[in-house]
């Protein structure tokens, strides 16, 4: 059931939970990704909706956005997301990762080379640096972002990624 969205306990129960089936707000079809920033706001991606749902932290509905498509601000099954220190939401679509300045605003799309490597499944920000996988490996961003390195599962350099504004 992947309706809605479960709040636990350190310890491990379940103390509170928010949402149910459908496309309006507050509702999901696939909720898939979710993720939290520095003022408790919780994100929510939903792969069947594909668009991204904002909550504060006891799960009263803020926003939404995202329309299916390809481009700024639409998703084909949105996943993995994370945020950074200045809250920047990082959504994994596809072949794609977006950036979002935790509102509606994609100000970046970051795009791999040659549109080669499929299937962004996951991403997170750790020291500000991004780490995405994909079928293709994992994925490395330098100094705020700015350049991408490839390495294979074993840590090696092997390309290099491209940035766009698609």
């Amino acid at each position: 059931d992947f309706h809605f969205v479960k709040k636990f306990h350190k310890d491990g129960n379940i103390i509170d939970s928010w949402g149910n089936a459908g496309s309006k707000n507050g509702q999901f079809l696939h909720a898939q990704g979710i993720t939290i920033d520095s003022q408790d706001n919780v994100y929510v991606s939903d792969a069947e909706n594909c668009n991204i749902q904002k909550f504060d932290k006891d799960g009263n509905f803020i926003t939404k956005w995202g329309t299916k498509g390809i481009g700024p601000s639409k998703f084909l099954q949105p996943e993995s997301m994370a945020v950074d220190s200045l809250n920047n939401i990082y959504v994994a679509k596809d072949n794609y990762v977006s950036i979002f300045n935790g509102l509606e605003k994609s100000w970046e799309n970051i795009t791999f080379i040659n549109g080669q490597y499929k299937n962004v499944r996951d991403i997170e920000v750790f020291n500000d640096k991004i780490y995405a996988t994909s079928d293709s490996g994992l994925y490395v961003s330098g100094d705020k972002g700015i350049t991408w390195k490839t390495v294979d599962f074993f840590g090696r350099k092997s390309q290099k990624m491209a940035r766009s504004n698609r």
